[in-house]
């Protein structure tokens, strides 16, 4: 996916097998179309049975993402781009707006002769999170470079004093692999972009309470030191009660597609469910053919494919932006008062660099245990036992990351080059093997 990518609007169909309770990926559908003689029909307006094989040969063109001359009239598109720039757009499906509003979203979107990606979904799924989802797999890049541009400029502009001192839809699925047999299909859920904003939120409440406590109760020792650190952990627990609810999500998606039955799909408007009908007899031969499919090689495509449910390497540049700030902050503190290089560079190498790929090894393993344990218990009270037993493992290894990091510190240069080296390497393995495990998960 990519920022030139289009998306269809045509198709207004929402279908859902068993395993709607999961997020579905996500495609946006115009109410309207351009029929030959230049009027515009509602898309609940029936269609004659005659019209059926017409269109279903049209859709069956357009699944393979290109069209002929005479069909150019049925494909419109709207730029990614500009969809991100209107989020109430994905507030509402097209079916539920009045006919102004579709006349709007209409006008939007632009006839076009093929399209770059083809995404699925429903509109059962939260709106924001579609958007929210897209925004981060597209956007990823531009966030992390303005975040760290942000980082640079503030401290700069600290160090030169200018600033103050601081303190989805199967049958869809299905209808492109008919069309496209060497196509790719990959799942790209967005409890993935969930996942990576609640953990971005975590490391911004964390960075900015430790941030407040420096001045205030780190000074106090003791008790107070204690009572920080439970705080700074307690949005930690919180999230990984958000994580395992999301990542329950990919087990009900496949666990659907291996119980997926036709006769419990559903479409809002009964055109495009005897559209959908029609096209599985005239593709598969039969509705049984098409549940096999489903259930058969479908899945094992889909599977895999799977290991889009890890978060991205990548998006943790954008997650850890908020404690390296602040780690920023501490070492722009030590310049700005007097401190040696070698304290400097220590604090910079323990802290900013060890610590940080430290703590990216403990989400690395929240994210594990959240996903190896997601499903929720019966009981409320087990369930919320189990969220604070897989707490405490991530908790007792930022623990002993913190207390390591401020021994070798307070001991010396070369102490701090070797904790910064250690943390690099023990990170770098465990997140692999962490990987690999999830991997195998995947395939199970």
């Amino acid at each position: 996916m990519g920022h030139s990518a289009s998306y269809c609007h045509e198709e207004a169909c929402s279908c859902a097998g068993p395993a709607g309770k999961a997020p579905k990926e996500i495609v946006e559908a115009t109410p309207t179309c351009d029929d030959p003689d230049g009027q515009r029909r509602p898309v609940s307006e029936p269609v004659e049975d005659g019209q059926l094989d017409l269109i279903a040969e049209d859709v069956g063109r357009m699944a393979s993402l290109q069209v002929d001359d005479e069909s150019k009239h049925l494909l419109r598109a709207i730029p990614l781009a500009t969809a991100l720039r209107r989020p109430n757009l994905w507030r509402t499906s097209p079916v539920d707006l009045d006919p102004a509003s579709r006349e709007r979203l209409w006008e939007m979107s632009t006839q076009v002769s093929s399209f770059d990606v083809f995404i699925s979904h429903t509109w059962q799924t939260s709106g924001l999170r579609k958007y929210l989802s897209l925004l981060l797999q597209s956007g990823w890049k531009v966030a992390t470079l303005s975040g760290v541009a942000a980082v640079a400029v503030v401290f700069i502009l600290g160090a030169t004093s200018v600033l103050p001192l601081p303190f989805q839809c199967i049958f869809e699925i299905a209808a492109y692999r008919r069309a496209n047999p060497q196509g790719r299909i990959v799942m790209a859920p967005i409890f993935v972009e969930t996942v990576v904003f609640c953990m971005w939120a975590c490391m911004m409440i964390c960075a900015a309470w430790i941030w407040m406590s420096a001045g205030f109760i780190l000074g106090e020792g003791g008790f107070f030191v204690l009572l920080a650190l439970v705080v700074v952990l307690t949005p930690v627990c919180v999230a990984i009660h958000l994580l395992r609810r999301t990542l329950n999500s990919k087990h009900v998606l496949l666990e659907g597609l291996s119980t997926f039955d036709l006769q419990h799909a559903h479409c809002r408007l009964e055109h495009d469910r005897l559209f959908v009908h029609r096209a599985i007899d005239d593709w598969y031969g039969s509705a049984d053919a098409f549940t096999e499919h489903v259930r058969g090689p479908l899945k094992e495509e889909l599977l895999k494919s799977s290991s889009n449910f890890m978060v991205p390497i990548y998006y943790y540049a954008l997650i850890m932006m908020p404690f390296v700030g602040e780690s920023l902050d501490e070492v722009l503190a030590f310049y700005m008062g007097g401190a040696s290089w070698r304290n400097i560079l220590a604090h910079l190498l323990a802290h900013t660099v060890g610590l940080c790929v430290w703590y990216t090894m403990a989400l690395e393993l929240c994210i594990f245990m959240s996903y190896r344990w997601a499903a929720p218990c019966k009981q409320v009270a087990w369930n919320i036992g189990q969220t604070f037993a897989i707490f405490l493992l991530p908790a007792l290894v930022i623990g002993f990351g913190s207390t390591a990091c401020r021994a070798a510190f307070r001991r010396g240069f070369a102490q701090s080059v070797v904790f910064s080296l250690f943390a690099v390497f023990v990170s770098t393995f465990v997140v692999r093997r962490l990987r690999r495990q999830l991997q195998l998960c995947n395939c199970c």
